[in-house]
């Protein structure tokens, strides 16, 4: 048997990797033992665009996002299974200082929001904090359904 490429591994990256290649052109082969606790498997596949304790953005964000939404929303109709979901991330700003690096490095991004009302009210327990706490717009790549979908795909 004679493939373009050989892909060990239909973790998340194997599976875009493996449709991505499929969607131009090439053809694919992808080797994997399918361990129930391998990362992608029980990872939350949460993406979100500032990270970390110093809030850093993630790097080409802008630009990497709206391919990402493509793509996984091609998967879902192909693959018949809800694979994306957009949500809030709240993040809770701990001291002034931190609220002052993130508001720094955040303000004017388009997947920034300030809380809503209707969002304080929901979720005020939360939002409702000394330093106060911001909502980043993001998603979750629903990887229970994408995986074993995936996988059933390619036989």
């Amino acid at each position: 048997m004679k493939v373009d490429f050989l892909i060990i591994g239909q973790g998340i990256a194997g599976t875009v990797l493996s449709y991505t290649l499929m969607q131009a052109g090439q053809s694919v082969l992808v080797m994997d033992e399918c361990k129930p606790n391998s990362a992608s498997r029980i990872a939350a596949g949460v993406i979100n665009p500032v990270s970390g304790r110093r809030f850093t953005v993630a790097w080409q964000y802008d630009q990497i996002y709206p391919v990402a939404v493509q793509v996984y929303r091609e998967l879902e109709q192909l693959l018949g299974v809800p694979v994306f979901k957009p949500r809030d991330i709240y993040n809770v700003l701990p001291s002034e200082q931190l609220k002052e690096a993130f508001m720094e490095r955040t303000t004017g991004l388009s997947y920034m929001e300030d809380p809503s009302e209707e969002k304080v009210s929901a979720y005020g327990q939360w939002l409702d904090q000394p330093h106060g706490a911001a909502i980043v717009k993001g998603a979750s790549v629903l990887l229970h359904n994408l995986l074993p979908a995936w996988r059933n795909y390619l036989k």
